[in-house]
């Protein structure tokens, strides 16, 4: 259902098709801070500078990321352990559109809205290329249901590099 591949060797794409779209609201998820997928780490339930999963909150720059920013290869473990469903957070009331990632695991839900326009969520990668480029994970909500995601590289420098943050933790 996903297929990977690397495009022209610094992008990687997957499209995933899936056939409907989930409706949520704050009673979907918990109030916890992290989120648990049982993966090789946990990832915070919403963006730096949000207050709920579906709020876009503050874009961060890489001057900012520490060691809690999540690599593509951590990234890959969320698309490769998770199904993808399109979500609609609070529809009723305009709402936010996104990425519900449910772990195969253990079936808990990690929300991810977009950031960028209603169909392109953009995230820093802690995965850099040089001193002033790194990947940045963005996905699009593509028409007939599929989702597109791809890594990208990204000049933070030349255009000052905010783009959104979900930080993740390595303690348990």
């Amino acid at each position: 259902m996903k297929k990977l591949c690397f495009l022209c060797g610094v992008a990687l794409l997957a499209l995933t098709a899936v056939s409907c779209e989930k409706s949520l609201t704050d009673e979907d998820f918990g109030i916890a801070e992290w989120v648990d997928l049982g993966l090789s780490v946990k990832w915070c339930s919403h963006n730096d500078g949000a207050n709920k999963p579906s709020d876009p909150g503050l874009t961060c720059s890489p001057s900012e990321w520490g060691n809690t920013v999540p690599s593509t290869e951590q990234w890959e473990e969320l698309l490769n352990n998770c199904t993808l469903t399109r979500g609609h957070y609070n529809k009723g009331n305009g709402g936010i559109k996104g990425i519900l990632f449910t772990s195969k695991k253990n079936q808990k839900t990690l929300f991810l809205p977009t950031t960028r326009n209603e169909f392109v969520g953009e995230y820093w990668t802690s995965t850099t290329i040089d001193d002033h480029t790194a990947y940045i994970f963005v996905f699009n909500l593509q028409a007939k249901g599929a989702i597109e995601t791809a890594f990208n590289p990204f000049d933070y420098k030349e255009s000052l590099g905010y783009r959104s943050c979900r930080r993740i933790s390595t303690s348990y």
